[in-house]
């Protein structure tokens, strides 16, 4: 029923409307060195919606983290 009540807010907020990229569920996901390349095809196919990078910190992917836009 909280979910269903919150889900007005949740489409409004477009939350409905991202794409996880490496979401295992884990807090040690490693980012391959594709990963610009599959970057720019998810901003091309998906370029209306927000791309979410999970267990990405400043200090081991600040490099990585640079290059987004």
């Amino acid at each position: 029923m909280l979910i269903k009540g919150l889900s007005p807010l949740m489409k409004g907020a477009k939350m409905n409307r991202v794409v996880h990229f490496n979401n295992w569920l884990l807090s040690t996901n490693l980012y391959e060195p594709l990963l610009r390349a599959i970057v720019n095809k998810l901003q091309e196919t998906y370029s209306q919606n927000p791309i979410i990078f999970r267990s990405l910190n400043q200090r081991i992917y600040n490099p990585l983290m640079k290059n987004f836009t």
